[in-house]
């Protein structure tokens, strides 16, 4: 292999580590703003080109910043079940305007790299994808939910009431 060759090959992996850095913060912050990446992403490089001066369109980005941040969830209640390295979770996430609940999927990260060095890490990735639990796991999450007041005592009176009618 020439040097030319092992020379492109590290800066290809160092590349990759970057890459991954860059998507789980962006992963992270999707979460956190309840923000698709197409639209964190269009609104960082139009922060970069207004910086640079190379577009000036202040009145747009103002208000994809103002949809953003009423995007965000005021608090986050949750319970999860799981071991150290996967849990499934309801959340409940309550917003300015209303609440929604969340049944996620996570992993723990054990580490990631910073460019030199893997650091530990303890935490939670959101897996984007459908929850998939046995019967027995969603009724321990519900329990659980139903516990600690993440659902709340209304949707416990609606949830005996068509527990009621389909039996």
């Amino acid at each position: 292999m020439s040097k030319n060759q092992s020379d492109s090959n590290e800066t290809v992996r160092y590349s990759a580590y970057m890459t991954d850095i860059l998507y789980d913060a962006l992963n992270e912050l999707m979460n956190q703003t309840n923000t698709r990446k197409n639209s964190l992403i269009n609104l960082a490089v139009s922060k970069l080109l207004m910086e640079f001066g190379l577009i000036s369109f202040d009145k747009e980005v103002i208000e994809l910043e103002k949809k953003i941040k009423n995007t965000l969830p005021i608090s986050v209640k949750k319970v999860s079940i799981g071991d150290n390295n996967k849990l499934n979770t309801i959340e409940k996430l309550r917003f300015k305007e209303d609440s929604k609940i969340r049944f996620g999927h996570y992993t723990t990260k054990k580490s990631y790299y910073n460019g030199k060095e893997h650091i530990p890490s303890g935490e939670e990735k959101l897996i984007l994808r459908p929850l998939e639990v046995t019967e027995e796991d969603l009724l321990k999450l519900l329990d659980e939910a139903l516990k600690q007041e993440v659902l709340s005592d209304s949707f416990k009176k609606q949830l005996k009431i068509s527990m009621s009618n389909s039996e």
